[in-house]
């Protein structure tokens, strides 16, 4: 990933957590974030030939993440992005880097969701 070359780039928050089901003031039960790590992030830039090919599909409007490798991140976890409490995002994808450099990053596809 052409990240590694410029780790410099890691320059964002993203906190990983999960949803939780908490009762409101008027009782109803609401999804909720709770908030379980955060580490660097950078935002990885589609290349014009993976733009064309999401565009029009359900992916299109995905953001995806650089991060140094982290066992913890799955496809089951919740993301918010600089401490922005009013966008949630569902971790839809983590590719790891198969590179044989002693620092590996992952490359996070994250969706918007409403929680």
């Amino acid at each position: 990933m052409a990240l590694a070359n410029d780790p410099s780039r890691l320059n964002q928050r993203v906190t990983f957590g999960v949803t939780q089901s908490v009762e409101n003031d008027n009782g109803i039960a609401e999804d909720q974030f709770v908030p379980s790590f955060t580490v660097w992030c950078g935002i990885y830039n589609r290349t014009l030939a993976e733009k064309f090919q999401v565009i029009g599909t359900e992916h299109s409007d995905d953001t995806q993440l650089i991060i140094r490798h982290n066992k913890d991140v799955d496809d089951q976890m919740f993301a918010q992005l600089n401490g922005d409490k009013s966008v949630t995002y569902q971790v839809i994808d983590v590719q790891p880097d198969e590179s044989p450099n002693p620092v590996t990053f992952d490359l996070v596809t994250l969706k918007k969701v409403k929680v």
